[in-house]
């Protein structure tokens, strides 16, 4: 969307992309808007995607570091395009974004999405799950000091709901990436996390796609430079939505050309990890990165032809 923090490539959206991603998001079930930065910086973008893309839910990731009239303008043009879309503003609480939290009037938000006679439209919250006792105490502050009732965190396979002024607004946590090189220390293993994400979606998790109960299709992602992979499975390009049409000849020649693709799609991750933990190499940085959709990229760049042969043997 707007990589404000990595790079200097935000996504344009003109006409070609824009056919790609009517196309990608012709089936979709839900769709992530995200950064690789902060993508209120490029809410044109937003805007023309939630346009092209069908009646699902839109959750749009954002850190609030930003006038707030930014947010107020992009809730209404997207109120004015919603139908039966559905759009969630995801705010991020934790130890990460704590200052912009300090600075931002989370009440004024709750009471911009609340006062607009819209039931597409509404807020919710991420975090990590080394943080659940911090957004608990931010929380807890946060309505001390503005006169609301708190209700407190509910949770079940981390995802539930913050309760405040009686109202719930959705939450989820997940395993932080690399926790040792920030000095934290996630809750559970990336073995126990992807169980309890398995008792969540009611299904066996694989990379890059959603095949299960009710949801038939890919995990795709698209970066701000038009490169698009499957989400986990950014090790080899699918395609690019500046440069070429992508539609199901694409993505099945793709499939065909990468064995160890298919491997990743079809084969319940939990089995993946206990055949790559027997390199002892590679056990090491599946414990340190400790978040399943940065294990493959993790080992790509350690020995990309390792992997493969693992991946193509399993």
């Amino acid at each position: 969307m707007y990589s404000d923090k990595r790079n200097n490539t935000n996504i344009n959206i003109n006409n070609t992309v824009l056919g790609n991603i009517r196309y990608l998001l012709s089936k979709a079930n839900r769709v992530g808007i995200s950064g690789e930065g902060e993508p209120i910086y490029n809410s044109k973008a937003v805007v023309d995607i939630f346009q092209a893309g069908n009646d699902c839910l839109y959750d749009f990731t954002t850190g609030l570091n930003y006038n707030f009239l930014l947010l107020s303008n992009l809730v209404t043009e997207l109120v004015r395009h919603s139908n039966n879309k559905k759009f969630r503003i995801r705010v991020s609480i934790d130890r990460f974004h704590e200052s912009s939290l300090q600075k931002y009037n989370i009440p004024k938000l709750l009471d911009l999405v609340n006062s607009i006679p819209n039931e597409n439209i509404e807020i919710g919250f991420r975090s990590i799950t080394s943080d659940i006792q911090f957004c608990n105490n931010y929380f807890y502050k946060l309505c001390i000091k503005n006169s609301i009732q708190y209700g407190g965190i509910s949770l079940d396979n981390l995802k539930g709901f913050v309760k405040l002024n009686r109202l719930q607004y959705p939450i989820d946590f997940q395993n932080i990436v690399n926790p040792d090189k920030i000095g934290l220390r996630d809750l559970y293993s990336i073995e126990e996390y992807i169980k309890i994400l398995e008792k969540r979606m009611c299904k066996n998790f694989t990379l890059g796609g959603l095949e299960g109960r009710g949801r038939p299709g890919f995990d795709i992602t698209i970066r701000p430079n038009g490169d698009v992979y499957f989400y986990g499975i950014e090790t080899s390009i699918i395609g690019n939505v500046y440069k070429e049409t992508i539609d199901s000849r694409l993505m099945n020649n793709f499939i065909k050309s990468e064995s160890y693709i298919i491997k990743l799609l079809t084969i319940p991750f939990s089995e993946i990890l206990l055949k790559l933990r027997k390199d002892l190499e590679f056990s090491s940085v599946i414990n340190s990165t400790n978040n399943p959709y940065w294990i493959v990229k993790s080992l790509y760049k350690i020995d990309s032809t390792k992997l493969k042969y693992l991946l193509e043997n399993t």
